[in-house]
């Protein structure tokens, strides 16, 4: 799930590995004023339902998604395995407005061949880290 904090929209996308698409879903953003106390958790709690969603598309099938963000109207998303020749190490960012993947980069194509972490802008710049430890700049 990534968060749109200017729009107040959640964004939550499961892969649906037999029809091989990966499904974005959109909500308002839930006040957790409004959720239930965990009796276990002692934490507000909030279920959203299928009666919540505002609206959902389909994409290319993300594989093993590792992390996401979101930024100016795109979901940033990671995904991928070391030394996977099916599950590589891949970016995919997802235009919400125009409901498509508008991009696919295979990192390693970069020279980037380590499974894929996180993904998150900081300043203006879009990190990327790996599962060794290492950070990214991607332009």
């Amino acid at each position: 799930f990534v968060v749109d904090r200017e729009n107040e929209t959640y964004y939550g996308f499961v892969m649906r590995d037999n029809d091989e698409i990966t499904r974005y879903f959109s909500f308002d953003m839930p006040k957790i004023a409004e959720g239930v106390t965990d009796e276990k958790y002692g934490i507000k709690k909030i279920v959203l339902n299928k009666e919540d969603i505002k609206e959902y598309f389909d994409t290319d099938y993300h594989r093993f998604i590792q992390g996401a963000c979101y930024n100016d109207g795109k979901i940033y998303s990671v995904e991928g395995f070391t030394g996977d020749d099916v599950n590589f190490p891949a970016l995919r960012i997802i235009d919400v407005k125009k409901k498509e993947q508008t991009e696919f980069t295979d990192f390693r194509t970069l020279g980037m061949s380590e499974e894929a972490e996180m993904i998150d802008f900081y300043e203006d710049k879009l990190l990327y880290s790996d599962c060794s430890g290492r950070l990214y700049i991607i332009e």
